[in-house]
């Protein structure tokens, strides 16, 4: 490497080697996640509450597996390509689609929004297209605050602090 020494203070130059294409690394799948604090109390008291779920539509879900270990129905769907491709590698039902164009064509039990990146009208939007029974959501983007301001939903139960229960009034 041959590093200039005649930068003067206050300036900024950047070094820039050619790099062969052989030694960057490939492109692998994302790894799939499994939150501890999901898997260890907020699934589990979900369950102990409401048995009876039996589908669950996860739109936004990245590489959050954890509710796989819980329901044997989930539809998960993502954005992002390389995301959705290491889902279905993994044997999960999995769409590569905008949270609010997707439209599972079926009952949903339960609807899981972790993080998403969503606004208060494609909150709304989502939740009267789906028409869940519950929906279980932190406050990451503020979901549960636009959830509280649904009319059609109460607040049912908050579990661990992060995580909150709604469901149809």
């Amino acid at each position: 490497m041959d590093f200039d020494q005649n930068i003067k203070p206050g300036t900024f130059r950047m070094y820039r080697e050619n790099v062969a294409i052989q030694s960057l690394p490939k492109t692998t799948l994302p790894a799939l996640e499994k939150p501890l604090v999901l898997i260890s109390s907020v699934f589990p008291r979900l369950l102990k509450l409401h048995p009876e779920i039996k589908q669950v539509y996860y739109p936004c879900s990245g590489t959050d597996v954890s509710a796989s270990d819980f329901f044997d129905d989930i539809i998960y769907t993502d954005i992002d390509g390389p995301t959705v491709n290491a889902l279905r590698r993994a044997g999960l039902t999995a769409y590569q689609s905008n949270a609010n164009q997707f439209n599972p064509e079926r009952r949903i039990d339960l609807l899981i929004l972790f993080n998403p990146h969503l606004n208060f009208n494609q909150t709304s939007d989502l939740v009267k297209k789906v028409s869940p029974g519950l929906v279980l959501t932190n406050n990451y983007h503020h979901t549960a605050d636009y959830l509280m301001a649904n009319n059609s939903l109460k607040l049912e139960e908050k579990i661990e602090k992060l995580y909150y229960l709604f469901a149809k009034k």
